[in-house]
C-alpha cells in the first residue's frame, strides 16, 4: 500500500494537471461546465486507483510464497520485475503531470493575456474566475516543480542504483524513497490553497488564540480616582 500510495499521489497530481489544462484551452466551456469537468475526474480517478489497488493486491497473492526479513527494503517485498514496472509508472504519471503543466503554462502566456480579459471585462463574474483559475495555475506550477524533484528525478536515479549491490547504491534507492514520501505534502497544500474559506478560517482561528494568550498574559492596572 505504501509503494501503491506513490502511484495514488502521481495520478492526484496528473489529474489537477489536467483539470488546469482544461480550464486554460476552454476556458468558457469550463466555466459554464465546471461541476461536471470536475466530477468526470474525480470518478476517473477513483476508477484507476481501485484498479491500481486491485492489481497490486492481486499480484502481491499469487506471487510464491518467500520469507523475508522485517526490516527488508521496499523494493524486496515485490519481485523485482513487478517492482520495477510499479515504478516506472508511478513515475509516468507524475511525470506527465509535469509535462501538462508545462503546456499549460504556454497556453496561459498566449491566452490569459490583458487583451484577453478586457473581452470579457463586462461579465465581472467570468473575468473573477478567470484571474482566480490563473491564479490557481500558478500554484499547481509550483507543486509540479516539487514533483518534478520529489519525484521524476528520484525515481530515476533509483531505477539506475536499484539493481547495485554496494552500500552507496543502496542509500540512494533509500533515499529516494523517503523523498517520495515528501511529495505527498504536495495536494494537501494545493487543496489548502484553493479552499479559500478553509484557509482564512484556520488563519482568523490562530489569530483568536494568539490574541487570547496575549489578552491573558497582559497585567491589569488599577487607577485609583481622585489622585
Amino acid at each position: 500500500l505504501l509503494f501503491t500510495s506513490n502511484f495514488l499521489i502521481g495520478l492526484c497530481l496528473l489529474m489537477n494537471s489536467m483539470e488546469r489544462l482544461c480550464v486554460v484551452a476552454f476556458p468558457i466551456y469550463y466555466y459554464t461546465h465546471s461541476t461536471r469537468i470536475i466530477y468526470s475526474l474525480i470518478a476517473a480517478q477513483y476508477v484507476i486507483a481501485i484498479i491500481a489497488i486491485t492489481s497490486t493486491a492481486t499480484a502481491s497473492l499469487i506471487e510464491p510464497t518467500r520469507n523475508i526479513s522485517n526490516f527488508c527494503w521496499l523494493q524486496d517485498v515485490y519481485s523485482s520485475d513487478f517492482y520495477v514496472a510499479t515504478l516506472e509508472v508511478a513515475t509516468a504519471a507524475s511525470f506527465l503531470s509535469v509535462v501538462l503543466m508545462v503546456l499549460v503554462v504556454i497556453i496561459l502566456r498566449k491566452k490569459f493575456g490583458a487583451q484577453f480579459l478586457s473581452n470579457y471585462s463586462r461579465n465581472r463574474d467570468l473575468t473573477q474566475f478567470l484571474k482566480n483559475q490563473k491564479r490557481y495555475t500558478q500554484t499547481s506550477l509550483i507543486s509540479c516543480c516539487f514533483t518534478f524533484f520529489f519525484v521524476v528525478l528520484p525515481s530515476i536515479a533509483e531505477h539506475i542504483n536499484l539493481m547495485g549491490t554496494s552500500v552507496m547504491s543502496q542509500i540512494i534507492v533509500m533515499c529516494c524513497a523517503y523523498l517520495r514520501l515528501l511529495n505527498s505534502c504536495n495536494m494537501v497544500i494545493v487543496f489548502l490553497y484553493l479552499q479559500g474559506d478553509l484557509r482564512h478560517a484556520a488563519i482568523q482561528s490562530l489569530k483568536d488564540r494568539f490574541r487570547g494568550r496575549k489578552d491573558h498574559v497582559q497585567p491589569i492596572k488599577t487607577i485609583g480616582f481622585g489622585k
